[in-house]
């Protein structure tokens, strides 16, 4: 049986490979194609991760903040 990690489990790793390869932003339609889920999913958890102050999202473009760098580091 395959274990399945939580979707915002599986952004935030992405999101801390983005920050090592020194990528500070990502559209929501490219970081949904990469991790093969709909964009509406995505955007839920990035709109959670807003709330949260770790990303803004703007134009679909998610942009990583100070907060969320600091955190996924």
């Amino acid at each position: 049986m395959k274990i399945v990690e939580p979707l915002s489990l599986t952004i935030a790793k992405t999101l801390a490979d983005l920050l090592e390869d020194s990528i500070s932003s990502i559209s929501l339609d490219v970081l949904a194609y990469k991790l093969n889920a709909t964009s509406g999913d995505v955007r839920k958890v990035i709109e959670s991760f807003s709330q949260k102050g770790l990303v803004r999202l703007v134009d679909n473009q998610i942009y990583l903040t100070e907060e969320g760098q600091s955190k996924v580091a």
